[in-house]
């Protein structure tokens, strides 16, 4: 497939189903007619008849819209009024429905998704743009993101109200649904904004993404929008002061798309990776109570996914063999005091000698830190530690003996955030400057933050 786009005839669907329309359908021998309305994110059937039919008798309920024929495959009875003199009035709410033309066995597919506000990816991978052409124009913001396996995925931004995605090989609809998520999570994640809300899906058989196609319709749940993202190249994006924003100006790397490839890839194949992205994502744009602790159980989430994968790097004992030489003699000594009256719970003792060669929880924590060689100062670790704390329920930060409390929550999140892009930017090989979230935010933290207002990654 070239970088030609033609979306005229999806987007004339779209919008067509945007406006009220009269439809007709067919019950058992009886053709009724009703309308279709656009909801928020999701479409009203309105039925008027004399026949008292029950939503229960409209399993596979097919109606007549323009040249398509629309199936229902996920909707409810909203409302229903009854005549006194027979019928009823009946509203059913519809979250998915299927057009289904012609038979298809790998379809080249596309979802477009209507966006509820502007969506740029300028200062974060706009340097990665390719030209794409339609009928009217050539225009430059083309991502053509690589997957293993599975060729490439093209994404852009369509008369700013759409953003698109296009698979490039022909695939099942369902394995071209994943990596569409994927690939919305990884957006998520960068830009601060994971679109969703709805989604319009389009499957051909033709390789151009051309001609006679498939559709479906999906409701999505709400987009989620921050203002966290981990890169960007405009220092006057920022209140910083002009001299500031100036010396760092032309510094700042955006991501390349061999970086976004490798996220969207790590996120589509590792569902750890995808669970936490999505997390930081939802705590980001949460409230001060889940944002702290949203963003701690990613951490926990992050250390845990390092530590099972490099344990051997972290425990105190390196030999394997020797590990389990020293828990089985163990265990034998425990054995001879299994029937000591004092000793109430041999069980809880024995599976302790376990774990014996594991790290302490701290020392998990700063593991990947370690491994992936990103320096944390005292500052950081206290931050850490504070992590701890919103596991355990001390969600007001009630101070503890011989442990003062700095930072309120919503500093402590902001510390966590860059901590976490710290780790997720060295995991896909960046190699630039990062937002310090805390120094960004300093008038909102309401003190002075005496950091750089952007990190080096190296």
């Amino acid at each position: 497939m070239g970088n030609f786009k033609s979306l005229k005839q999806e987007l004339r669907l779209i919008k067509s189903l945007d406006k009220s329309n009269s439809v007709t359908f067919k019950y058992n021998e009886d053709f009724f007619s009703g309308s279709l309305e656009k909801g928020t994110k999701d479409f009203l059937l309105n039925i008027n008849s004399s026949n008292r039919f029950k939503l229960g008798d409209m399993n596979n309920l097919k109606f007549q819209f323009q040249d398509y024929e629309i199936t229902l495959t996920n909707f409810f009875e909203r409302s229903r009024e009854f005549c006194s003199r027979g019928g009823n009035s009946l509203t059913v709410k519809i979250f998915e429905f299927e057009i289904n033309g012609f038979e298809q066995h790998l379809p080249y597919c596309r979802t477009i998704i209507p966006l509820k506000r502007s969506l740029s990816f300028n200062n974060i991978l706009s340097d990665s743009f390719e030209d794409y052409e339609t009928e009217e124009s050539i225009i430059r913001g083309l991502l053509r993101i690589k997957i293993p396996n599975y060729s490439q995925i093209h994404v852009f931004i369509y008369e700013k109200d759409f953003l698109v995605i296009d698979g490039i090989e022909a695939m099942t609809k369902d394995i071209f649904s994943e990596l569409s998520w994927s690939v919305l999570v990884g957006i998520g994640y960068i830009t601060g904004y994971l679109p969703q809300d709805e989604e319009y899906f389009f499957y051909y058989n033709d390789s151009e993404l051309i001609g006679d196609f498939n559709f479906s319709f999906k409701t999505m749940r709400n987009s989620i929008y921050s203002i966290y993202a981990p890169v960007n190249a405009n220092s006057h994006a920022w209140r910083l002061p002009a001299k500031s924003a100036d010396e760092y100006y032309g510094r700042i790397r955006e991501l390349g798309i061999e970086h976004f490839s490798l996220l969207c890839n790590l996120i589509h194949d590792i569902p750890d990776i995808k669970a936490m992205l999505l997390l930081l994502v939802e705590s980001v744009s949460s409230s001060m109570l889940l944002m702290p602790a949203g963003l701690s159980v990613v951490l926990e989430g992050i250390s845990e996914y390092f530590y099972n994968k490099y344990s051997f790097r972290i425990a105190p004992i390196d030999d394997k063999q020797l590990s389990s030489r020293i828990i089985a003699d163990l265990k034998d000594v425990l054995k001879n005091y299994q029937q000591d009256p004092h000793i109430k719970n041999f069980t809880v003792l024995n599976r302790k000698l376990e774990t014996l060669n594991s790290p302490t929880n701290r020392e998990k924590l700063k593991f990947p830190f370690n491994y992936l060689k990103i320096p944390i100062d005292k500052l950081a670790e206290e931050v850490i530690e504070f992590r701890n704390d919103f596991l355990h329920g001390n969600i007001n930060l009630n101070p503890k003996k011989g442990r003062p409390v700095s930072m309120d929550s919503f500093e402590i999140s902001l510390r966590l955030l860059t901590l976490i892009n710290a780790i997720f930017m060295k995991m896909i090989g960046y190699d630039g400057l990062i937002l310090n979230h805390a120094k960004l935010q300093e008038k909102g933290i309401g003190k002075d933050i005496y950091e750089e207002p952007f990190l080096k990654i190296e």
